[in-house]
């Protein structure tokens, strides 16, 4: 009997169709390590961009506690709403200002986008900008109801930069609400019969 043998031609495309094989296993490892390695960076950028951006609000949130302290802190201090002025925008009147009781002089506004250096009580007859990457909503839709009579609060941050070697790296807005303006007074006592009153509200 003869033996069988494998013809040289056959051998070799046996060993072209293993190596393409292992050529295409390969290339697919690669695409997807490639792919792996830039959903990870990605994914490290935006966790990145977010820390930073909890960091900003918590900067932001400090420099509004200090703003508060610092003006409205003493006894001598009283806030009012934008909206007991004359000629106040709709949408600049829900900002809280500080006076001195002493003399009643304006001391400043409690947001961010105020101009510190050149005090002006006039300040909420401007209307808020529009918000853009410059001009952001801080209460608004999914914070509060914003309708004709309540507009959403918008801050500038071209003043609120957070500056390091290598330029602007983040900016900050605040504002911050006057609690105590939420109550009306005038609201009827269902305790009164008559001409008598049997119990006082607590407002």
């Amino acid at each position: 009997m003869k033996k069988r043998t494998h013809s040289p031609a056959k051998q070799k495309g046996f060993a072209l169709v293993i190596a393409l094989s292992l050529m295409g296993f390969i290339l697919l490892l690669l695409l997807s390590i490639a792919t792996f390695v830039r959903v990870e960076s990605l994914s490290s950028a935006a966790a990145l961009s977010q820390l930073e951006a909890r960091q900003n609000a918590l900067l932001g949130l400090q420099v509004a506690l200090g703003e508060l302290q610092r003006s409205a802190g003493p006894d001598q201090r009283v806030t009012a709403t934008g909206d007991l002025l004359a000629g106040t925008h709709i949408s600049r009147r829900n900002l809280a200002g500080v006076w001195d009781s002493t003399d009643g002089t304006f001391l400043q506004w409690l947001v961010s986008d105020f101009d510190r250096e050149n005090v002006a009580i006039n300040f909420v007859q401007t209307e808020a900008l529009d918000p853009d990457l410059n001009n952001v909503v801080l209460v608004g839709g999914g914070s509060a109801l914003a309708d004709a009579d309540n507009r959403s609060i918008v801050v500038n941050l071209n003043n609120t930069g957070i500056l390091s070697e290598a330029g602007t790296v983040g900016r900050y807005g605040w504002w911050i609400g006057d609690e105590g303006v939420k109550a009306r007074v005038n609201v009827d006592n269902p305790f009164e019969v008559g001409n008598k009153q049997y119990g006082v509200l607590a407002l």
